[in-house]
């Protein structure tokens, strides 16, 4: 028995598994979704159909994969013209258009059954074929039954379907008298669903008269609300009477200046905290030490103030000097000038190492 039918690229396929129930396995589905791919895939392992039609557009390859309950494992696989089969891990190759592997059959158990010149597939039927056998002349139903043994599998189904059509029946007539008697039972229920109609109406109106008494108890305390507020509204006519002989409050005047003066005073008061603070600080401190005799100082001070006037003057006579010298240094680079070369010793005359050979002499 086939325990596990697995699709890989086959036709609309991609990758799918099957795993058949106990008895009878129903595939159902939509149109265009892949059910009668299933039955060819099955057709093609058991044959080994030419053509690549089963391959799936874009792949490489198909392969259909059947497991059956007593542990074989048998692939048929097609990969551009090339059909293989592998049977429990054992690779088949070689074997030509429509040829299968000897054992395939003997594991699989789903050949065809021949005759001396005809063949009969009782395994697969097609989608717009009669039931088999029924469109086929008297002779070939007859060869059949002579030339298989598996015609006793189609009596033993036969018996089997007989017997199980047998039992539905029954299961109907059972039913069927179930059914009266739960017809006889619901009419006996019949006052029972009156009583249950007038308890439904009965709850109505209970609701309705829990409804209202709450509406009752909300009005009994707004009475009570508003008997409270009587007594306030007469409490309040009482201050209204009081008020009515007050006059009207006066017009206010400027307050500019008064706002003014406020802030003056709020300067003021900053101003005097401040004073107050300063008062304590200096609450703390100790007086003043006695002064000591100065005359001393006051010679060291006039002492100084004369040094520093002879300093000033000594730095005038200094800057005239200095004018002096930049001023002969000019006429000696203007004589050098007029006279390039010594008139001693025929040398050239360099007016800056003259000068500062009278630099280093002066030193």
């Amino acid at each position: 028995m086939i325990r596990r039918i697995t699709l890989e690229n086959y036709m609309s396929h991609v990758r799918t598994a099957i795993e058949p129930a106990e008895g009878l396995t129903a595939i159902v589905g939509p149109n265009n979704c892949g059910k009668s791919a299933i039955v060819s895939a099955l057709q093609t392992l058991c044959e080994n159909t030419p053509g690549d039609f089963m391959v799936r557009h874009g792949c490489p390859e198909a392969r259909v994969t059947v497991e059956t309950d007593d542990g074989h494992v048998v692939s048929w696989r097609r990969r551009k013209r090339t059909v293989s089969y592998e049977i429990d891990g054992r690779e088949v190759h070689r074997l030509g258009k429509g040829n299968v592997p000897d054992d395939l059959h003997e594991l699989l158990r789903l050949p065809r059954v021949a005759d001396a010149d005809r063949e009969f597939d009782v395994h697969f039927g097609h989608q717009k074929e009669p039931v088999f056998l029924i469109d086929r002349p008297g002779r070939d139903a007859a060869v059949f039954f002579a030339s298989t043994s598996d015609a006793i599998l189609l009596m033993r189904m036969q018996a089997a379907h007989e017997a199980r059509v047998l039992e539905a029946k029954k299961s109907r007539r059972r039913a069927r008298e179930r059914i009266g008697d739960l017809d006889r039972e619901i009419s006996a229920l019949d006052p029972v669903c009156e009583e249950r109609a007038r308890l439904e109406e009965a709850d109505e109106e209970l609701s309705r008269l829990v409804a209202a008494e709450d509406r009752a108890g909300r009005l009994e305390r707004e009475v009570e609300s508003l008997a409270g507020r009587e007594g306030e509204r007469a409490a309040s006519d009482s201050r209204c009477r009081v008020l009515e002989d007050l006059g009207e409050p006066p017009d206010l005047g400027d307050d500019g200046a008064l706002e003014r003066l406020m802030g003056g005073l709020g300067v003021a008061a900053g101003r005097l905290d401040a004073v107050a603070r300063r008062r304590e600080i200096l609450d703390d401190l100790e007086g003043p030490p006695d002064l000591a005799d100065a005359t001393g100082l006051e010679r060291i001070v006039a002492d100084l103030e004369e040094r520093r006037a002879a300093v000033e003057e000594s730095a005038a006579e200094v800057a005239g000097l200095d004018d002096l010298v930049a001023g002969s240094a000019e006429e000696i680079r203007a004589w050098a000038s007029r006279n390039p070369t010594c008139p001693t010793c025929g040398a050239e005359i360099d007016a800056e190492a003259l000068l500062g050979k009278g630099s280093d002499h002066g030193g």
